[in-house]
């Protein structure tokens, strides 16, 4: 077998993990009224379309990223046993910077967005949202979505021997904007979601962290932008207001 393809066996089994994670989480609570299935199986059932895609990235990834300078550098340098120790020390320092930016982000959106004042439906685990965001996100729109956008614009551009920093720039954006637009479903569960106000820190708030994801991605390599994306939910999570503990009452 391959190192090739050993990479992408290994993207698919974390992806999938990704996926795998939203069965943690509430989803039954998105359930339309009257659905009879139960909460379990409402789970699993809605696992099964981001399983799908996240297949299909890997997929686009594998068969299109290489062909424009786009990979795993660091999978790649752990499975042919070179110095998998360089590789990381390249991407560790920019991927930390990107998830500052993003958790910043994050939080900025949960105090001014819809549901600052009215409570989100659910919560997502912090697993979920490590596992989710960071696996099966990233290998959803950057190592697919936007490897397929970069290899059209290497076609458009003429097959050069290296990817055009135009084309690189345009696929970066359209999957950022892709990965926000992702995002906006979830108004329709809040009170007055769909205002322009709303619509707009959506996609702000997701598009600028989607950017430096996927420049990441183009820079350093898809294990960059899974690991810069990961840690940007833990930061947030820990940046998030804790209710102060509740005192147990005077004898």
């Amino acid at each position: 077998m391959t190192i090739a393809t050993q990479t992408c066996l290994v993207l698919l089994a974390l992806g999938l993990l990704g996926a795998a994670s939203l069965a943690l989480a509430p989803l039954e609570r998105l359930a339309p009224a009257g659905a009879r299935l139960s909460p379990r199986t409402f789970r699993l059932v809605a696992t099964l379309q981001p399983a799908l895609l996240v297949s299909l990235g890997v997929a686009l990834g594998c068969g299109l990223g290489g062909t424009v300078g786009l990979g795993a550098p660091a999978l790649r340098a752990a499975l042919d046993g070179t110095n998998v120790a360089t590789v990381l020390a390249r991407q560790i320092g920019p991927a930390l910077a990107v998830a500052v930016l993003a958790a910043a982000m994050i939080r900025a959106y949960a105090a001014l967005g819809p549901a600052a004042k009215t409570p989100a439906p659910f919560a997502l685990p912090l697993t979920t949202r490590i596992l989710y965001g960071g696996l099966a996100e990233e290998l959803m729109m950057r190592w697919g979505l936007m490897s397929l956008l970069a290899w059209a614009g290497w076609q458009l551009a003429g097959r050069p021997e290296t990817l055009p920093a135009t084309a690189a720039w345009a696929a970066i954006i359209l999957a950022a904007l892709v990965f926000a637009a992702g995002h906006l479903p979830l108004l329709a569960r809040v009170p007055s979601g769909w205002r322009a106000r709303n619509v707009l820190l959506v996609m702000v708030g997701n598009t600028v962290p989607g950017i430096g994801f996927g420049w990441l991605f183009l820079a350093r390599g898809i294990e960059a932008a899974m690991l810069s994306h990961a840690l940007a939910h833990v930061l947030a999570w820990a940046l998030e207001p804790r209710a102060p503990a509740q005192r147990p009452p005077a004898p």
